[in-house]
């Protein structure tokens, strides 16, 4: 299966992880994890790997960092925006932005059926 196939199927999988560190990453019991830089670690990471195996930039800006918020979080943009209250968070929500790139990718290499 394509990285980018894999991608597209665990991409609830990859929202809820999003959702679950901007929560829980200031809470006392998750604070060992380092939930929030640990995340964005592994996105840099996958981030430098695709560049530098596909040779395709995935460093791309989100085409409004409110319109990124509301694709994220559907309609609960109010109950998450108080959490986002470092540029730590800021930086993870704008790095998923290559989540939903290579998300959209996938879908639109799928032959039409």
């Amino acid at each position: 299966m394509a990285f980018s196939d894999r991608i597209q199927r665990d991409y609830d999988f990859f929202l809820k992880l999003l959702k679950f560190c901007i929560k829980n990453d200031s809470k006392e019991e998750f604070r060992d994890f380092s939930l929030v830089s640990s995340y964005l670690q592994i996105l840099t990471e996958i981030e430098e790997k695709l560049t530098k195996k596909l040779g395709i930039n995935f460093k791309s800006e989100p085409h409004d960092y409110n319109w990124l918020l509301s694709a994220l979080f559907r309609g609960r943009v109010k109950e998450y925006r108080p959490m986002i209250d470092n540029e730590e968070k800021k930086e993870l929500i704008l790095k998923f932005q290559m989540i939903i790139d290579i998300d959209n990718m996938a879908i639109d290499r799928r032959p039409e059926e």
